[in-house]
């Protein structure tokens, strides 16, 4: 799951922006290494990987705040900020929590809906890029309302995350 994150984070913020092809090998073979060793090293902190989970679990949450209304701040620094602070407090919560069983299977569930629910939106649309949007807020665009169709995915992320806990 960490290794797919990572790849998530490396193809979005890499292949996206037009650079050449070795640029794009190197940089995919570096982060699958580096993937493997963080997954390897995982394995065998037991505590550390369900942190990790967490801190990812915390990431994608604050991706998704951002989508749905961080955005009308035109700040980025906002974005990163919510990023980075719920991504460090799950990630803190996940090590101190003495229930860690349940810590990695809420934060599983979570990624799994977000990344089920997302792949969906990309492919069926209406779903913005998170990485064009922080570009937009960068240059000062004034970025108009999201599809509506979007809070639908927004709240289906929610719904599928509770169908998943569970199972």
């Amino acid at each position: 799951m960490i290794t797919a994150f990572v790849m998530f984070l490396v193809f979005s913020s890499t292949f996206m922006t037009g650079e050449k092809d070795w640029i794009i090998i190197v940089t995919s073979i570096g982060t699958c290494l580096a993937a493997l060793i963080v997954g390897a090293l995982s394995s065998y902190f037991m505590r550390f990987g369900g942190a990790l989970i967490g801190g990812i679990a915390g990431f994608m949450l604050g991706i998704l705040l951002n989508n749905a209304w961080i955005y009308l701040y035109g700040q980025v620094i906002a974005a990163y900020t919510v990023c980075g602070s719920l991504a460090v407090a799950f990630f803190v919560f996940a090590l101190l929590d003495h229930k860690f069983n349940t810590t990695v299977i809420f934060g599983n569930s979570f990624i799994a809906a977000c990344m089920i629910i997302k792949g969906i939106a990309v492919y069926v649309g209406y779903w913005h890029n998170e990485i064009t949007l922080l570009g937009e807020m960068r240059r000062k665009n004034v970025i108009a309302a999201v599809d509506p169709l979007f809070y639908t995915y927004f709240a289906s992320v929610f719904v599928l995350w509770l169908i998943l806990v569970p199972i």
